[in-house]
């Protein structure tokens, strides 16, 4: 019986062994809200704000190069999160789709207002990461991710 389990063993440590290369990097899509802060004071309109920054990450070898970034207020209505403000998307820069790994921070500021006051609010974020080629550019990834209520 063991010498069945070590045959088993052996076999899959050489089927997973083979799946990539010693060395060889696997392309992933990494994605986080940084810094997410809110305060009901002062800001613009001396009502507060919520800020936070959307951070993309891919380890290279994905074909991304361009992310862009969806950022939508959002209004707890019960107990369901709401659409309050428009959708705003800010797209990074270009870069060469290489094996070398890229990560851009984009910021994001919601000033509150005095219709605002007394209601609990997040930043909702889509992420998505792009080839850029001739015709309609490539989606590769998307993710979605939220601030802590405010």
């Amino acid at each position: 019986m063991n010498r069945r389990l070590l045959v088993v063993c052996l076999a899959l440590a050489a089927l997973f062994g083979s799946a990539a290369p010693a060395g060889a990097s696997v392309a992933s899509f990494g994605v986080g809200v940084l810094s997410p802060t809110c305060s009901h004071s002062g800001a613009k309109h001396g009502f507060g704000k919520m800020s936070a920054t959307a951070h993309f990450q891919e380890s290279g070898g994905t074909g991304t190069n361009y992310f862009s970034s969806i950022a939508t207020v959002q209004k707890l209505s019960g107990t369901a999160w709401v659409k309050y403000s428009p959708r705003s998307t800010n797209t990074s820069t270009r870069f060469a789709a290489t094996t070398v790994g890229h990560f851009v921070n984009i910021g994001w500021k919601y000033s509150f207002t005095a219709a605002d006051a007394g209601h609990t609010y997040r930043l909702y974020f889509v992420y998505q990461f792009w080839h850029s080629r001739s015709g309609t550019d490539q989606l590769l990834f998307t993710s979605t991710r939220a601030t802590p209520a405010c």
